[in-house]
């Protein structure tokens, strides 16, 4: 299954608070924005018995900013109204002006095109609790005579 950015909603969210930033930004600096949008869902185990279940909502944002061509602070934020976002542009902001000058700076990447992705599994999307429990009986299974921890994460 491609995925196709135009017709995802949450895609065109992000895309939308990408150009926020950059509007924020403006010709004050160089700037490179990532959005970052999901959920994650974490089962951990521990002595060999399921002890947390949890799930959490996810979105962020990571801003990069270049200031006198070779100044350079990066920062992120979960804050996404327009409060959040202005603290993070003018917080990296002044960061980078702080910061010393890298005289081997390369300088950012030009903008190019956003790859197809074709990795989404639909199951994972979808995995609850109980089938993450599943996973977590079948490796603490395999050796009842060891006592397992760790964590399925989905």
């Amino acid at each position: 299954m491609a995925w196709d950015p135009a017709g995802d909603p949450t895609a065109q969210r992000g895309f939308a608070t990408c150009e926020q930033v950059l509007a924020l930004v403006g010709g004050r600096a160089d700037a490179f924005v990532t959005c970052g949008q999901g959920s994650s869902n974490l089962t951990r185990f521990a002595n060999s018995r399921i002890h947390q279940n949890m799930a959490t909502d996810e979105a962020q944002v990571r801003l990069r900013v270049v200031v006198d061509d070779s100044r350079i602070a990066q920062a992120s934020t979960t804050r996404l109204d327009p409060v959040g976002l202005e603290r993070l542009v003018e917080g990296t902001i002044a960061a980078a002006r702080l910061c010393p000058p890298d005289p081997d700076y390369p300088g950012l990447a030009v903008p190019g095109q956003i790859p197809e992705v074709d990795h989404f599994d639909p199951a994972t999307d979808v995995a609850e609790a109980s089938e993450r429990a599943d996973v977590v009986a079948a490796f603490v299974g395999a050796d009842r005579t060891l006592a397992a921890a760790g964590y399925c994460s989905t």
